[in-house]
């Protein structure tokens, strides 16, 4: 998913559902890595029992936790982050300002099969049907500001996730002889987070200063592939 963001894939009016696909996917890796670490850890209980071989593998325990503990952080930060620009083109959506172009020779659901025929081999989570996804994004029995206020809380959170993430050494990011890339990734992420939080900013005023009418006057750009802070993360830039 995040491949197709850094390849220019999708259409502007693509964006919103494949930033609420890529927090599905990792939500769910997520509760996968709890689940990895209830295992441990009711693992890591019998051996203490055990005088004799409690020592034995305290080092791979603690080294396996390490790894769920990073693991979870990265997905936090990727889910949150995610959940914050998927509700802000749902907002954006709503004010009409990334209109959908003319396509006269199919329909929604259609163009919906073809693009996520990628992931339709996927088990878990398994894939999510249009209309289903269609509720899932536009969000219809929420209020335009309270979408702008969660995207603003999920951008916040990301935003701790990577300056921890930014800060670990190479071998608790489990990346030796990477690190500096690494480093550079995670705080390029971090600058699109900043962005991000200032164009949701940017956004809640003007949905507060519209009031009931929801005629917004500003314009939307969207960066190409390799002009914003970060590839896999397309903040739009919103001027009022």
């Amino acid at each position: 998913v995040q491949l197709g963001f850094e390849l220019d894939t999708y259409q502007p009016d693509e964006l919103v559902g494949m930033y609420w696909y890529l927090q599905y996917l990792a939500k769910t890796r997520s509760r996968h890595l709890e689940r990895i670490r209830g295992f441990i850890m009711r693992s890591y209980a019998a051996f203490r029992r055990n005088p004799e071989t409690a020592g034995q593998k305290q080092a791979e325990y603690a080294n396996a936790l390490s790894f769920v503990n990073f693991s979870t952080m990265e997905s936090a930060a990727t889910y949150g982050f995610a959940d914050a620009l998927s509700c802000l083109y749902t907002v954006l959506g709503r004010l009409s300002l990334i209109p959908s172009p003319p396509r006269p020779y199919s329909d929604d659901s259609m163009r919906y099969e073809v693009r996520m025929k990628p992931f339709s081999a996927i088990g878990l989570p398994e894939l999510i049907q249009f209309n289903d996804l269609t509720q899932l994004v536009t969000q219809p029995n929420e209020s335009t500001i309270d979408i702008i206020n969660f995207a603003a809380d999920s951008v916040m959170g990301a935003k701790k996730g990577f300056e921890i993430l930014s800060k670990l050494s190479a071998k608790d990011a489990y990346c030796q002889g990477s690190h500096d890339s690494w480093v550079k990734n995670i705080k390029d992420c971090l600058k699109a987070c900043i962005f991000t939080s200032i164009t949701i900013s940017t956004v809640k005023k003007l949905v507060v200063a519209a009031g009931k009418d929801t005629q917004v006057k500003a314009k939307v750009e969207i960066p190409a592939a390799g002009k914003g802070y970060h590839d896999w993360w397309i903040v739009p830039k919103v001027i009022p």
